[in-house]
């Protein structure tokens, strides 16, 4: 059986620009539907989904604290941001993504099996691979529902215990790091976009640019 090698989306995979236009372009939109410049200016906050649903219970008078509310604003929230992601990236197309890394992972792809694991919503992975056409280097994508928030912790479990433990997994976060320490994974900080500074202090290895992934993978085979 083949190792796995699996790979966090946002700011590991594609680059941060079309989420972060998304975000801006979704408040912008929020902002012009509740007659408040206020709203367009909560765009870049880190806990952005905080802001997302304040917002929504005030445009639709849900309440978030209520389980079924919260579940029908986030499928709202993210509809909305999924037409606006798609459409920065459709902009782009394939230069949406981090070159050297896509072809890391066609050049290992023989050996090993390719793994996306991600917390970032269904509606808008599959699409953005399908837009860059490179869906099909991926042997597994595992990624959240459109109505749910899980944590990546409560995504990558279930990808382990059904599949067994990836040999490496490259990710940008605290969030990713914390999860493979519970997992018993090797953590591979990327940052060569945006990346917490935090999630150092997880990292098996730390690395500046793809080209630094194919030692790393040779060590780890």
């Amino acid at each position: 059986m083949k190792k796995i090698i699996a790979f966090d989306f946002d700011g590991t995979l594609i680059k941060a620009e079309p989420a972060e236009t998304a975000q801006q372009e979704w408040f912008n939109v929020m902002g012009y539907l509740l007659k408040s410049p206020k709203v367009k200016k909560l765009a870049g906050n880190k806990d952005y989904f905080r802001d997302v649903f304040n917002v929504l219970e005030k445009y639709t008078g849900l309440d978030q604290k209520v389980p079924l509310d919260r579940q029908v604003m986030t499928r709202f929230a993210r509809n909305l941001f999924q037409m606006l992601y798609l459409a920065n990236i459709r902009k782009v197309g394939k230069a949406a993504f981090y070159d050297g890394l896509i072809d890391i992972i066609v050049d290992h792809k023989v050996n090993h099996s390719i793994a996306l694991v991600t917390t970032a919503p269904e509606d808008s992975v599959e699409p953005a691979l399908e837009i860059a056409k490179i869906k099909d280097l991926f042997d597994f994508i595992v990624k959240s529902p459109v109505d749910q928030q899980p944590s990546k912790l409560e995504v990558f479990a279930p990808f382990v215990k059904k599949y067994g433990q990836p040999m490496l997994y490259v990710g940008n976060s605290v969030e990713d790091g914390e999860a493979c320490k519970e997992l018993g994974i090797p953590f591979v900080l990327c940052m060569w976009g945006k990346y917490d500074e935090d999630a150092k202090r997880f990292a098996k290895y730390k690395i500046r640019s793809p080209e630094e992934l194919k030692s790393i993978i040779n060590i780890e085979s």
